[in-house]
């Protein structure tokens, strides 16, 4: 009796439409767990092959209780660059901010607003820069940056939230910007103590 019973409440669900049959829609399979992981690897290596813009600090010196450093871009592509945000964290009791000076001949020398600043408070160097039209050269100078150092202590200088407060921006054809940066060196800048 309950074989008949399963039998017609199989048969009038196959009929009603709940229980469909697989077609063609239907039965792409869902990926488990390892395909998943598979085609996460498989995007994370194109993004990686996508960002190939590098930032970096160079050329830093420590003179008369002065620290400078400048801020390079490595665009070995030649993708066209239309912004860079650059923010780096300090230690607030270690250093002061002074001056970010950018290139007169820079082809970001547009500022964004509040940026191109220390915020010494939180211990932020905030450089946010524009073109006119995007470049393309292959390595930029983007700034210069002098402190004045307070304690002659180990500190490091670093890139801060990378991909939103750091990032080197390329326009797509759909009107949208993509963050064509790899991951900077961490510590960007180690600085020892004096002696």
């Amino acid at each position: 009796m309950k074989k008949i019973i399963l039998f017609a409440v199989g048969g009038l669900l196959l009929f009603s439409g709940c229980a469909k049959k697989p077609d063609a829609e239907n039965s792409q399979k869902t990926p488990n767990l390892s395909e998943k992981i598979e085609n996460l690897r498989a995007q994370k290596a194109a993004e990686k092959k996508e960002k190939t813009v590098g930032i970096s600090l160079e050329n830093a010196k420590i003179k008369n209780g002065k620290l400078s450093f400048e801020i390079w871009l490595d665009n070995p592509d030649g993708k066209k660059i239309a912004a860079v945000r650059s923010f780096l964290t300090f230690n607030p009791k270690v250093f002061s901010g002074d001056e970010i000076s950018v290139p007169p001949n820079s082809p970001f020398h547009i500022a964004a607003p509040d940026e191109n600043t220390f915020d010494q408070k939180n211990g932020l160097v905030k450089i946010g820069l524009a073109a006119k039209i995007p470049n393309n050269q292959k390595t930029i100078l983007l700034a210069r940056v002098q402190m004045t150092r307070l304690l002659p202590v180990f500190s490091t200088i670093d890139f801060y939230d990378f991909g939103k407060h750091t990032a080197a921006l390329e326009p797509q054809k759909n009107g949208v910007f993509k963050n064509v940066l790899k991951i900077p060196k961490t510590p960007a800048l180690v600085i020892s103590p004096q002696k």
